[in-house]
C-alpha cells in the first residue's frame, strides 16, 4: 500500500474519534491503522477473514455502527469488496479500545460483562503465571487485569484465524526486558487450553509490553535534587527534560547551590548540577 493509502485510513480513523466523541491511546490507534492496512492486503489477495460470533447486542452499540461506515468506507475508495466477518473483527478492535478503565467496582463488573469467560480466565493465568516468574504480585493490579483483557480479545481472535501482527518491538523487548518476555512466552501452555492454538512470539511481545507497564508502576523512583545557579527558568527548563528522560527518576526538590545542606543529601539518591 502507498502513502496515500495509509493517510486516506488514518484520516477514517481520524473520523471514528470524531464521530464516537472520543481519543484513541496512540497505540491503539496505530493498531488500528495497521490493522485496516493488512485487511486491504489481505481482501486484494483473496484472504478472508472466518465468520466468527459476535453477540447480538454488540451489534447494536455506536461502535459498530462506527466499524460498519468506516469499512464500507475503505471499500469504496479500495475498490474493494468487504464481508460481514471484516466490520465484526474492526469492531472488535474499536470496542477493546474505548473502555475508560478505573478501580469502581462497579465499573469492573461493568467491563467484565463485556468479555467472554474464556477472555477472563486467560488473563488471569497470564498475571498468575508472571506474577510467580517475576516475583512481582501483578494478579491484584485491576488496572492492568483489565487492560489485558481488552488486549487479548483481538488477540485470540487473530490467533483462531491463524493472523500475525508483526511486533516492531520484539527484538528491543528480548534484548531490554528478557526476564519479562520469557514470562509472556511462558504462558504458552495456558493459551493452547484456552484458546487452541500455541502463542507466537509477536504476541507473546505484545503481552509483554503490558506487564512491563503493569511492572513500572511499581518500580520506586530515584529521588533527584537538581542544585542550580542560573535561576528559576534554567532550572525548570533542566526539570523537565530530566524528568522526560529519565521517567524513573523523581525530581524532589529545586534549589541553589547555597539552599543544599547535609539533610538533602542524605534524603536524595542523586544530586545534580
Amino acid at each position: 500500500m502507498n502513502a496515500i493509502g495509509y493517510f486516506f485510513i488514518q484520516k477514517i480513523v481520524q473520523k471514528i474519534e470524531k464521530q464516537l466523541n472520543f481519543l484513541f491511546t496512540e497505540q491503539a490507534f496505530q493498531n488500528l491503522v495497521i490493522h485496516l492496512a493488512i485487511a486491504v492486503k489481505r481482501i486484494r489477495e483473496n484472504k478472508f477473514v472466518r465468520e466468527f460470533s459476535l453477540s447480538p447486542r454488540l451489534k447494536m452499540t455506536p461502535e459498530y455502527a462506527a466499524a460498519s461506515g468506516m469499512i464500507m468506507a475503505l471499500g469504496s475508495k479500495m475498490n474493494l469488496n468487504f464481508p460481514v466477518s471484516e466490520i465484526d473483527y474492526a469492531a472488535v478492535h474499536i470496542l477493546g479500545s474505548k473502555i475508560q478503565i478505573n478501580d469502581d467496582k462497579n465499573t469492573i463488573d461493568s467491563f467484565l460483562s463485556n468479555y467472554d469467560e474464556s477472555e477472563i480466565n486467560l488473563a488471569k493465568a497470564i498475571l498468575s503465571i508472571s506474577s510467580k516468574i517475576l516475583q512481582t504480585e501483578l494478579a491484584g493490579d485491576k488496572q492492568l487485569f483489565m487492560q489485558l483483557i481488552q488486549h487479548l480479545r483481538p488477540t485470540i481472535i487473530r490467533m483462531k484465524q491463524g493472523l500475525s501482527l508483526i511486533n516492531p518491538l520484539l527484538l528491543q523487548i528480548k534484548r531490554e526486558y528478557p526476564a519479562i518476555y520469557a514470562a509472556a512466552w511462558a504462558c504458552n501452555d495456558v493459551f493452547e487450553n484456552i484458546v487452541g492454538v500455541p502463542l507466537n512470539e509477536n504476541e507473546a511481545a505484545y503481552i509483554a509490553m503490558h506487564l512491563i507497564a503493569g511492572i513500572s508502576k511499581y518500580k520506586p523512583k530515584y529521588k533527584a535534587v537538581v542544585v542550580c545557579a542560573s535561576g528559576i527558568g534554567t532550572s525548570q527548563f533542566i526539570t523537565n527534560r530530566l524528568e522526560q528522560n529519565f521517567p524513573d527518576m523523581e525530581i524532589v526538590m529545586t534549589l541553589p547551590y547555597t539552599d543544599l545542606t547535609d539533610k538533602i543529601r542524605e534524603q536524595a539518591d542523586v544530586i545534580i548540577s
